[in-house]
């Protein structure tokens, strides 16, 4: 990450590598969680071809609790038809010392067809595997916190990336507005995609309306009451909203389409029956708020969800056309129907 363009993209140099070749091994670790997620994501995107009988996905979690026999057999594991599976380990933390022992002893012999990818937020349990991925020819990447000035580059080439065109102050207001953490940044800017009208520029002014004092967390918070028996909270939350003059309802409606939808996707991760910690990991958030969304899934179904999507759809419409004056009513009837999971008359 020499470059500044590296510095701006620390996903760069994996692009780059597997533009060339597929490793038998790839360590990535660092203090920079959401970097070290995407890049498993893209590993896994690159390699593993949606709908590919080919090629399969394994995540596990690597601590002292677990069974290192498990794991081997996965890592072992061979198809006579030619299939190869990408094994994601994340070692969070401690390793019993014969977990270490049996994984060095594993990434000493000659790779076989499956691919192994170790994430770990430090090196203090993998020195050795470091070394002997190294020797294999693996690839270790280190994803490093960014410095503040760092984290605004890599905004505006997130902006840019989307097609966002946005006044030169823009990017330093959003990294003084979000935590500092890339994840949520990401989140957000998925979020002023859906807000921002095609061909639109993003001005300083605009900020205050479109991220706020609360960044953007009103919406979650508004979202996470929509269950049964919430109603009172969300039709609370909901008059808050649009009595506060930051948000346009306009741009109210995809912010929450946004948050259902990724909702229904961890719905659907979970009825492939991943356990929930993989669900998450396939989730494109950033770890903390992707368990979230995970766990509120599983208390909601793939109907329900729909349901939502579809009064979304069709309120999305009617906000376009009808009186500011009448909006407050037809989102409250929006809530209301789609928490007890009907579907607005067409």
């Amino acid at each position: 990450m020499a470059t500044r363009r590296g510095k701006e993209d620390p996903l760069r140099r994996l692009d780059e590598d597997l533009t060339a070749a597929l490793r038998p091994f790839y360590l990535f670790h660092g203090e920079n969680y959401w970097f070290r997620r995407r890049a498993v994501e893209t590993l896994r995107d690159r390699i593993v071809p949606s709908g590919t009988a080919d090629f399969s996905f394994e995540s596990r979690r690597l601590d002292r609790h677990s069974d290192w026999a498990d794991v081997e057999a996965i890592l072992r594991s061979y198809s006579f038809f030619g299939g190869r599976k990408l094994i994601h380990l994340e070692v969070p933390g401690v390793l019993a010392a014969e977990t270490r022992d049996a994984l060095a002893h594993y990434l000493a012999e000659t790779p076989g067809q499956n691919v192994l990818c170790l994430e770990a937020p430090n090196l203090a349990q993998l020195t050795a595997a470091k070394n002997r991925i190294a020797k294999a020819g693996g690839l270790v990447l280190k994803f490093e916190a960014l410095s503040a000035r760092q984290l605004v580059d890599w905004t505006a080439s997130r902006l840019r990336a989307r097609g966002l065109a946005f006044a030169a102050a823009v990017p330093g207001l959003l990294v003084e507005a979000l935590p500092e953490d890339p994840g949520e940044i990401e989140s957000e800017l998925d979020k002023l995609s859906l807000m921002v009208e095609p061909g639109g520029r993003i001005r300083a002014a605009d900020l205050q309306r479109l991220v706020g004092r609360q960044r953007l967390e009103d919406v979650w918070r508004l979202a996470a009451t929509l269950r049964p028996g919430g109603e009172a909270e969300a039709l609370g939350h909901l008059r808050e909203l649009l009595d506060s003059g930051v948000y346009n309802p306009a741009s109210l409606v995809p912010a929450l389409g946004w948050t259902v939808t990724m909702l229904l996707r961890a719905r659907l991760l979970l009825d492939e029956g991943l356990p929930p910690a993989q669900a998450a990991a396939r989730l494109p958030l950033w770890g903390g708020r992707a368990r979230e969304y995970v766990e509120r899934a599983g208390a909601l179904s793939r109907r329900q969800l729909l349901a939502w999507l579809f009064n979304l759809q069709k309120l999305d419409l009617q906000v376009k056309r009808l009186p500011r004056e009448s909006l407050p009513q037809l989102f409250a009837t929006t809530l209301l129907e789609s928490l007890a999971g009907r579907h607005l008359p067409a």
